[in-house]
């Protein structure tokens, strides 16, 4: 994803998520582990009844997949998946990969 600059979207991988066929997913997420990072970091995912946002905790469940839940994607090649910057808590807020699995 690219870094996020004041005044900035959430961010977006380039070419988007290639979602094969409308289906439930399993969306998981990675972030790198520290301290310093967003208590309530806003991932933003886009089904086919609209935007769900869930918050994580950045701060200590990164250096690993985590799982934001199942969710009802479209197909098509779009981004389905986003990060936002703005939350209410401190901290950085940081992206760094996001994984599709149809279940």
């Amino acid at each position: 994803m690219p870094p996020l600059f004041p005044g900035s979207p959430p961010a977006k991988r380039p070419g988007g998520d290639n979602v094969p066929a409308s289906a439930n997913y399993r969306v998981d997420a990675w972030w790198p582990a520290n301290a310093g990072d967003n208590s309530a970091t806003p991932y933003i995912v886009a089904t086919t009844t609209g935007n769900r946002t869930v918050y994580v905790d950045q701060r200590a469940t990164g250096g690993q997949w985590r799982t934001l839940g199942a969710f009802a994607l479209p197909a098509g090649d779009a981004n389905r998946v986003a990060v936002s910057r703005w939350s209410s808590a401190g901290g950085l807020v940081i992206a760094d990969a996001v994984r599709l699995t149809r279940v």
